[in-house]
């Protein structure tokens, strides 16, 4: 409530009429005059919140890529109350390849989406915008189990001359396997090649796994 109130009189009843409040905390809310002659309770007054300016986004800290998760979300007005804002949600990200909702809608300032996937390992947004009011949060995708071996080989080798060969276990969404650690065995059909017959695939730690990682790879 402001402090500065402008007060006027009037000439009728000799009844106050206060101008210039403002109340900021949406629900139930009592005023209390207080006086020469005593105080009195005005009762509860209901406080509605404030048109929607922001959107509480919330995500799981940390995603399986590949693997659906929930999201829920807010909205908020400029005070911070919790407003009931209705319609449709538009969904955006920095994942291409990630599977968001074709449809869905903010019924009484809440939003519950279900079956959201991720394909991109490494750390990420999420932005949902409604009725003018948007929210971004951020988590952190990781591998999900190996799921196939990619070959990597260069454009071009000299006959005799060594080239380098990567191998790398990968998940379903193609990111490499951070936790895989196995052995291959190799065969070309070069029966003068100077090949291992078998390699082991090593598993190494990285905040930021990639195709250039050494996780479940052997080079």
């Amino acid at each position: 409530m402001k402090d500065d109130a402008i007060v006027a009189e009037t000439d009728a009843d000799r009844s106050f009429a206060f101008a210039g409040v403002t109340l900021t905390r949406a629900g139930l809310v009592r005023l209390i005059v207080e006086g020469t002659l005593g105080a009195v309770d005005s009762g509860v007054l209901p406080v509605d919140p404030a048109a929607a300016v922001s959107i509480n986004v919330v995500l799981p800290a940390r995603v399986v890529a590949g693997e659906a998760f929930v999201v829920s979300a807010t909205a908020r007005d400029r005070f911070g109350d919790a407003s009931p804002l209705e319609g449709a949600a538009t969904w955006t990200g920095e994942d291409a390849r990630a599977e968001l909702p074709s449809s869905s809608a903010f019924a009484n300032g809440v939003l519950d989406a279900a079956d959201l996937v991720l394909r991109r390992a490494g750390a990420t947004t999420l932005t949902i915008a409604a009725g003018g009011a948007r929210g971004t949060a951020e988590t952190e995708v990781v591998p999900g189990a190996a799921a196939a071996l990619e070959v990597g080989l260069p454009m071009s080798v000299k006959s005799g001359v060594a080239g380098p060969v990567t191998i790398s276990a990968v998940d379903d969404s193609g990111n490499v396997a951070t936790d895989f650690a196995g052995t291959v065995t190799l065969a070309v059909d070069d029966a003068h090649s100077d090949l291992p017959a078998s390699v082991s695939i090593r598993a190494v730690a990285s905040s930021s796994p990639g195709p250039q990682a050494a996780h479940g790879r052997y080079a």
